[in-house]
C-alpha cells in the first residue's frame, strides 16, 4: 500500500511542476473602457452637453468647450515582463483625451477660468467578468486657459488617484514627477483645439485568475510539488532496493 501512495504522489507530482510555472500564462487579459464627466459646479458661466462629456464655460468674455474622449483598451496581458517601481507587472495604457478649444479673447486676455468646475473618469471593466467592474475617481479643477498660453490643470486628491475592480485588477493614473496628482491641459491658442491624452497604470495583481477567484501563489504551488517530488524519490529508492 506504501508504494501505490507514492506511485499516486509521483504521479501528481510533475503535473503540478508545470502548473506552478504555467499559471501565470493562463490570466485572463484585461479589457476595460473609459468615460469621462463634468460637472459645473461652482464655476462660472458653464454648461455641460453629450451626457456630462463636454462642458463649455463663458466668463470675462471668453469661451472655453471641451469635450472628454473615453478610449477602449483590449487584451491588456496579465503578468507583463515590464515592472513598475514596487516590482509589479504593469501596462500604462491611454486612460482619457480632452479636446480643448479656446475662442473670443479680448486683449488684455484674461482667459476662462475654471475654478469650480470638476470631473469624473469612469472605468467599465468587461473582462475579467467580475464584481465589481465599474469604478471612477474624481477630480477639481484649477487655472485659467488664456491667450497667453496659460494652462488649465485637474486635481485629484492625493491617495485618490486609483481604483481596483473585479478580478483584483488596480487602475492608476499616470503623472508627471514634478506635478503628483495633477493632470495639465495646455492652452491650445486662439480658436484651435488642443488634444490632450492622460495615462493610466493597470496592475493585474497576484491572486487572480481572471475570473475574481483567489489562485494559489506561484511559490506555493511550486513548493507542494517539490514536497510531492521529494515523496516520489523516496518511493523510487525503496523499490529499488525492495
Amino acid at each position: 500500500m506504501t508504494v501505490d501512495v507514492f506511485g499516486a504522489a509521483a504521479q501528481i507530482s510533475l503535473p503540478l511542476l508545470v502548473a506552478a510555472f504555467a499559471l501565470p500564462a493562463f490570466g485572463m487579459d484585461v479589457d476595460f473602457t473609459t468615460t469621462g464627466t463634468f460637472s459645473c459646479g461652482s464655476a462660472v458661466g458653464c454648461s455641460t452637453s453629450n451626457n456630462g462629456s463636454t462642458v463649455t464655460i463663458t466668463n470675462d468674455g471668453n469661451t472655453l468647450k471641451m469635450t472628454a474622449i473615453g478610449i477602449t483598451n483590449l487584451d491588456i496581458p496579465v503578468g507583463d515582463s515590464n515592472l513598475d517601481v514596487n516590482g509589479n507587472p504593469f501596462d500604462d495604457v491611454n486612460a482619457i483625451t480632452f479636446n480643448t478649444t479656446s475662442t473670443n479673447h479680448p486683449s488684455p486676455a484674461g482667459g476662462v477660468n475654471t475654478a469650480g468646475l470638476t470631473f469624473t473618469l469612469n472605468i467599465d471593466q468587461t473582462s475579467p467578468p467580475a464584481v465589481p467592474n465599474i469604478g471612477s475617481v474624481g477630480a477639481s479643477f484649477t487655472g485659467s486657459i488664456d491667450a497667453k498660453g496659460s494652462n488649465t490643470t485637474v486635481n485629484f486628491t492625493p491617495n485618490q488617484t486609483s481604483v481596483i475592480l473585479g478580478g483584483n485588477v488596480e487602475y492608476m493614473l499616470d503623472f508627471l514627477s514634478e506635478t503628483p496628482d495633477v493632470w495639465t491641459i495646455p492652452n491650445p491658442g486662439i480658436n484651435k483645439t488642443g488634444v490632450t491624452t492622460e495615462t493610466a497604470t493597470v496592475d493585474p495583481k497576484p491572486g487572480s485568475n481572471g475570473n475574481g477567484l483567489s489562485t494559489p501563489e506561484p511559490t506555493f504551488t511550486a513548493l507542494t510539488g517539490l514536497g510531492f517530488s521529494s515523496f516520489a524519490l523516496v518511493a523510487y529508492r525503496r523499490r529499488r532496493t525492495a
